[in-house]
């Protein structure tokens, strides 16, 4: 659609919305809340944004991003939200910030958990992966032996084992080989250019399921979620909606077969144009994936070099770096550990209610985008995860209290505001988008669709298209439409007359 015929179609501005996001971005969005990170993250932030002259939102997010990945699904935590419900403190961080201004600090506030996956691949190629060679040795003699006595009864009668006897000894030997090669390639904790399909691989053999996807040019991995190497124009991001609630994942096609449960956690840098692309993307936005996404963007003017070497504080770094490898020690090297049980206290419980009723009330005046922020009690209550092993990964009750989800949500808060601002930049387009596929709906349907139909069948929302023809009343209008034989009348959407 060209600009005109936007011009022309809209005659009004939907004021209200406006505003709802104008208030919520001026009053949360502004600064970042750094008092809310613990204190070694606070202070690790704090002296990279000085040294290189960034937002202390970039280290800052990279931080809450790391501390996550060092987690992976080594806690399990409960109580939050509903009765039962369970959830880890893996996160999606999104970094934007244009070429050359500063988005490499991340390694800075990375390299820890860097140094431990590769530290930890070093020690499982020296010890365990001998000894998984020599039991893979061990059990392919045993099966040659069993296959030799198939292939010659007098062997099988000096060996003085029945065929029946043999049989099932191969079968477990089978399982027990398979299980051996599975296990044989060193575990990743990282994890930067990939398929999905290898991220599925990647993620069932690591002892916990988790991944940490990092990557500072992370535009290919939005790419490949994109779908670019599918074929067929569809996305292919069902391994990140998976892995962000932790649910197993089983394939069994010709020549693969895949078992995992995976644990995802992401920090990917990019341009601020792909942050955009990312939230123009309709099947990303429609399944859910950018509600999922904690998006920074950092508008970063270039920098001139005024000659000031300062000097990042060191003793921040060491005990950041402390922090991360005593969170990383706690993730099971073997498979089969579950996770340690935490549990958020009715306080902190009531907390994220308020919060949730909160973001309730301003989606209810955002419909348009008010799924993107369906997630937002999620994202803090995940926030408030990381916020409580930060603070202390032994907790030896396992209780999360108030004020570490007063925290968490004022950092959920600020997300929120980023969110905001990355879907208002792009509502026009959407808006359009949106209306010429109502209209050939509504064509198709004969001249109109009850709005009931609209949101069952089609995915428009009754806000949406409110606001629609609120924004478009030369294009849509509604009104009360009597069916033929009785009953209770229906509202309609239809072409404006």
């Amino acid at each position: 659609m060209t600009e005109q015929k936007a011009r022309t179609w809209r005659q009004s501005e939907p004021g209200e919305q406006q505003s709802a996001e104008t208030l919520w971005i001026e009053n949360y969005g502004r600064t970042f809340p750094i008092d809310a990170l613990p204190a070694a993250a606070r202070d690790a932030a704090a002296t990279v944004a000085d040294v290189h002259s960034v937002p202390v939102q970039m280290p800052a997010m990279c931080a809450l991003a790391t501390l996550s990945g060092a987690m992976g699904r080594t806690w399990a935590f409960t109580g939050a939200a509903r009765d039962g419900q369970e959830t880890h403190g893996n996160l999606y961080v999104g970094v934007a910030a244009p070429i050359g201004t500063g988005k490499a600090t991340a390694a800075i506030l990375a390299r820890p958990l860097v140094e431990f996956s590769a530290h930890r691949a070093k020690l499982f190629r020296e010890f365990t992966q001998p000894l998984l060679l020599a039991e893979i040795g061990r059990l392919e003699a045993q099966l040659k032996g069993i296959r030799a006595r198939f292939q010659n009864p007098k062997a099988r009668e000096r060996s003085g084992r029945s065929a029946a006897e043999d049989e099932n000894e191969q079968v477990e030997l089978e399982k027990n080989l398979a299980r051996a090669k599975r296990e044989l390639p060193a575990p990743r904790m990282l994890v930067e250019d990939f398929t999905s399909q290898k991220l599925i691989e990647i993620c069932g053999r690591n002892p916990d399921g988790a991944a940490f996807v990092y990557s500072t040019e992370g535009a290919e991995v939005f790419r490949i979620l994109g779908g670019r190497y599918r074929g067929d124009g569809k996305g292919d991001c069902e391994i990140w909606l998976k892995g962000f609630s932790c649910e197993p994942i089983q394939q069994d096609r010709m020549g693969r077969s895949v078992d995992a449960h995976p644990c995802l956690v992401a920090l990917l840098l990019v341009q601020p144009s792909v942050m955009r692309e990312v939230y123009g993307n309709r099947e990303f936005l429609e399944r859910g994936f950018c509600a999922r996404l904690l998006p920074v963007i950092c508008d970063i003017e270039p920098q001139l070099d005024e000659g000031d070497e300062g000097q990042l504080d060191k003793g921040a770094l060491e005990r950041w770096g402390r922090l991360i490898n005593e969170v990383c020690e706690r993730r099971p090297a073997n498979p089969g550990a579950g996770p340690v049980a935490m549990h958020f206290d009715s306080r902190a419980r009531d907390t994220f209610r308020d919060f949730h009723n909160e973001t309730v009330e301003l989606r209810r005046q955002v419909p348009d985008i008010q799924e993107q922020l369906g997630r937002a009690r999620e994202l803090a209550i995940r926030l408030g995860a990381v916020l409580a092993v930060a603070d202390d990964p032994d907790m030896p009750l396992g209780i999360i209290g108030a004020d570490v989800a007063e925290r968490a949500i004022q950092i959920a808060r600020w997300c929120v505001a980023q969110q905001l601002a990355i879907l208002h930049s792009g509502r026009a387009d959407r808006q359009l988008e949106r209306l010429e596929r109502l209209c050939r709906l509504i064509d198709k349907a004969g001249g109109a669709i009850t709005l009931r139909d609209a949101a069952k069948s089609h995915s428009y929302p009754e806000g949406e298209i409110r606001t629609l023809c609120a924004a478009f009343p030369a294009v849509l209008a509604t009104e009360q439409r009597q069916h033929p034989h009785g009953g209770r009348p229906s509202e309609v959407v239809m072409k404006a007359p």
